[in-house]
């Protein structure tokens, strides 16, 4: 007896089903990862995931761009995808909208870095935005978000281009977190930082004595340690500063330095004062807190102690763990009110790295950082 005509279609359905899977697989065998590319699926009814990601959407979209919500592709979804303006249909930069509580978990920093690994390697060009960051630090993150854009359109659209098909289908993501809502009235705050507080005070009586004698080291003495009391650790250039604005003179010459120095010195050997490298602090603070800048100070990389640099820098860490070592430098510069990254700031940030991944305050490698 032959089958119905209904029977014998469904079985050729299948075998065409298990045909097509089995081409699909040898060519992904001999072509690699790159044949992924083509199995782009996008949803144009497709909406963000959290009020996070709608913030960045409207944003994007805000600047003009026509911005794809929830990009299926190769099992995963990437949260928004930016197409080309020259190019119609294809995409040039893909967004991932990151919240700390996800990469928190070791097994999910896992799973996110083999699906980074996937989707770089056959094309993709992600841009991640953190969270925290974002809410933060918008400006800062906004600018990152911008200069990332232009300089992908810049480099022309990708070699993926996705044909949505009809009726629209979602690449189903097995692993694919709960989204996670990110309410900027419950974000906790930074206990380790504060303002910069710096010292205005007036020296009673007021001095009299030129500032390069030995009559000025009385006063000096009470000036240094009020200051180092207000803003240790501080180097010592801002030290001699201060003594310049309380004296009123422009410059420490060959001979006021040197009598600043011999008042520090005597101060340290009274127990007054500490020294570490070329900063000054009062022996056996309990507590350094990693000051951001204020109206009256903004100071350069060299002028922080590497103690507080590197507090900030593992506080952050904590903050956005999975972020990488160029991600947590950018965070740190953000955190100092630093707008551009100079040679010496990244010198000097990365020597820090060095040292908490030295001291075991850090773990993982330069694309995944977290605390230990």
């Amino acid at each position: 007896m032959c089958p119905r005509s209904g029977s014998r279609s469904a079985l050729d359905a299948g075998d065409n089903k298990s045909l097509e899977c089995l081409k699909r697989y040898l060519d992904y065998a001999q072509k690699g990862p790159a044949v992924l590319a083509r199995d782009v699926r996008v949803d144009p009814d497709a909406e963000p995931e959290s009020p996070f990601e709608e913030s960045v959407l409207q944003v994007l979209r805000d600047w003009g761009y026509d911005v794809q919500p929830q990009v299926g592709i190769a099992g995963y979804r990437i949260d928004l995808g930016v197409r080309h303006p020259d190019a119609p249909g294809a995409f040039t930069l893909g967004i991932e909208c990151d919240g700390a509580m996800y990469h928190s978990s070791k097994a999910a920093r896992d799973r996110d870095r083999l699906r980074e690994q996937i989707l770089t390697g056959k094309g993709w060009k992600l841009h991640r935005i953190w969270g925290t960051d974002w809410y933060r630090n918008r400006e800062a993150a906004m600018d990152r978000l911008r200069e990332a854009i232009e300089r992908a359109v810049a480099d022309g659209p990708l070699s993926v281009v996705a044909d949505t098909p009809k009726p629209p289908v979602l690449v189903p993501d097995p692993v694919a977190p709960e989204p996670e809502p990110v309410v900027l009235h419950t974000m906790p705050e930074r206990t380790w930082s504060a303002p910069y507080v710096a010292w205005h005070g007036e020296l009673l009586p007021t001095p009299t004595a030129e500032l390069h004698t030995p009559e000025a080291r009385p006063a000096l003495r009470r000036l240094l340690a009020r200051v180092i009391e207000t803003e240790g650790p501080v180097h010592e250039e801002l030290l001699v500063q201060r003594v310049r604005e309380t004296w009123g003179v422009t410059r420490a010459g060959s001979r006021i330095r040197p009598n600043i120095q011999h008042v520090l010195r005597g101060l340290k050997q009274a127990g007054r004062i500490s020294k570490d490298g070329e900063f000054w602090d009062m022996p056996g603070r309990a507590c350094v807190t990693a000051r951001r800048p204020s109206d009256q100070v903004r100071r350069q990389v060299g002028r922080i102690s590497p103690v507080e640099r590197q507090l900030a820098l593992r506080e952050l860490a904590a903050e956005c763990p999975g972020a990488s070592g160029e991600e947590l430098v950018r965070l740190a510069a953000d955190f100092f009110g630093w707008a551009r990254l100079g040679p010496d700031i990244r010198a000097a940030l990365g020597q820090d790295i060095t040292a908490l991944f030295a001291r075991g305050a850090l773990t993982g490698g330069p694309d995944r950082i977290t605390v230990a």
